[in-house]
């Protein structure tokens, strides 16, 4: 399983009604997309100085699941007419959610420090 995680930086204009209306509109993409099992957001509560105040996790079964949703037309249209206009930056990071992203000397360790232990 991979999380594909987005943070955005809403436009301060971007009321909840128009934020919720823009999720939903994204809620059939898991029906719509094979590989993709889930779809979540919510809003940061800390207020950080960053501005990313909003997260989207999507959840999609392996590498393939996740080549496919990125390249969907049914995701670039929800982005293009539901999301882009809300926000006004956005980024993106894929990461395994099973903690088995292992060390190695161009990557960083995912999953519990206890394993990082020789």
């Amino acid at each position: 399983m991979i999380q594909h995680i987005v943070l955005l930086k809403l436009d301060p204009e971007a009321t909840d009604d128009q934020i919720r209306a823009a999720f939903d509109a994204g809620s059939e993409l898991p029906n719509q997309i094979p590989g993709v099992t889930r779809i979540t957001y919510g809003r940061d509560r800390s207020q950080p100085e960053h501005g990313f105040n909003l997260v989207s996790v999507v959840e999609v079964d392996d590498d393939d699941a996740l080549e496919t949703y990125m390249s969907h037309p049914s995701r670039m249209e929800w982005i293009d007419r539901h999301v882009a206009p809300l926000t006004e930056e956005r980024i993106e990071l894929d990461v395994p959610s099973d903690g088995a992203h292992l060390p190695t000397t161009a990557t960083w360790y995912w999953g519990i420090a206890s394993a990082l232990e020789e």
